[in-house]
């Protein structure tokens, strides 16, 4: 990743969150490894609304819409998995993103592999051995950020299914646009006219 030590918020409209510790979409960092400093230490982000325990045929399960973005989660397990997948040290993350629209993408699989690594470094896998956890994903609509969002969906879904965890956890995605400044949580347009975009994930120290 690559970032600036201060943002420029061009969208006054949207509501201020505070953050602190900053990580890649693929792992978590400490302050002293990345450090992003934004415009007046906050982000601006659009409306988050958040829904628990709406599927009633799996062990944990969450919505949530960030803007025009949504993202329903659905978590499974622990259950049994084939002897020929199973770890006797650990429980197997098992990851599938469905898109709105169409069949799956590259970029999909690429979502699934964030999304698991995120789970493996989070969930206290020592905890059920021999054991599967799955993780549905499904994109419900699409405006931008939305892998923050799955992430966000995700902490939540685990935390209904009463996973282990070793922290609470958060997503937030910012481009940087032509003229080097930094916009936080953008939606769909915004990222085709950016010239980077990145994804960062919160927990807790």
């Amino acid at each position: 990743y690559q970032g600036r030590h201060s943002a420029q918020i061009p969208n006054p409209d949207r509501e201020v969150v505070t953050i602190n510790n900053v990580a890649g979409a693929n792992g978590f960092c400490s302050r002293n490894e990345y450090n992003i400093t934004p415009l007046e230490n906050s982000i601006r982000v659009r409306p988050i609304s958040s829904e628990l325990s709406i599927l009633g045929n799996c062990d944990g399960s969450a919505r949530v819409k960030q803007g025009n973005s949504s993202v329903m989660v659905g978590i499974w397990g622990p259950v049994e998995v084939k002897q020929s997948k199973e770890d006797p040290e650990k429980c197997v993350i098992e990851t599938t993103v469905k898109a709105a629209t169409g069949q799956g993408s590259p970029l999909d699989k690429m979502y699934e592999e964030a999304l698991r690594q995120t789970c493996e470094q989070i969930v206290i896998t020592s905890a059920h051995p021999r054991t599967c956890i799955q993780v549905i994903v499904q994109v419900e609509s699409e405006d931008g950020a939305i892998l923050a969002v799955m992430k966000n969906a995700l902490c939540l879904a685990l935390m209904d299914a009463g996973i282990p965890m070793r922290s609470m956890f958060a997503g937030v995605s910012c481009v940087e646009q032509e003229n080097g400044e930094l916009m936080w949580d953008p939606t769909a347009d915004e990222e085709e006219e950016s010239t980077a975009k990145y994804t960062f994930c919160l927990r807790e120290q």
